[in-house]
């Protein structure tokens, strides 16, 4: 996994989001926010059409989440991520790579799934020696049971 430079994090609190720099990660926010208005909390994984997320295919992963976390699989791991960072997750586990970057993303979707709240970060991740600035947006989704049970996050270079 990658190191990082910096990472920051910024709650969506009350659903409410100061602008990303991002057009793909606010139409994701947008989204999200319209299903939980619709809905009056946070919204089912069945509630969610990815097509409807078209704009964000490519920078989007899906992961369903485990106890512990470390066992949750990438469902979808885009393309664009797969460039952006090198690697192609999807099936993989949370917890198969080492290294700080890992264990940045595991307290970073943990915050998500134990507070039920959507949350932004931006990190740099330094690749091939240099600095990628980029936005994420964490969207946490219920399962069947009622529970967070899948992150859908969209990640994009700013």
């Amino acid at each position: 996994m990658l190191p990082l430079a910096a990472t920051r994090e910024h709650r969506i609190i009350g659903w409410m989001l100061s602008s990303p720099a991002s057009p793909i990660v606010r139409y994701a926010i947008e989204f999200w926010q319209a299903k939980v208005a619709e809905t009056g909390d946070v919204p089912y994984r069945r509630h969610i059409d990815i097509l409807d997320l078209k704009p964000c295919m490519g920078r989007m992963l899906l992961l369903d989440i485990a106890n512990p976390l470390e066992d949750s699989r990438y469902v979808v791991f885009g393309t664009m991520l797969v460039e952006y960072f090198n690697e192609e997750l999807t099936g993989e586990r949370l917890g198969n790579s080492g290294g700080a970057k890992n264990r940045t993303l595991i307290e970073e979707y943990r915050k998500v799934v134990q507070s039920g709240e959507a949350m932004m970060f931006t990190n740099d991740p330094i690749v091939g020696g240099s600095v990628l600035h980029y936005e994420k947006v964490a969207l946490p989704l219920r399962n069947d049971a009622g529970e967070i049970g899948f992150i859908l996050a969209v990640i994009d270079q700013i």
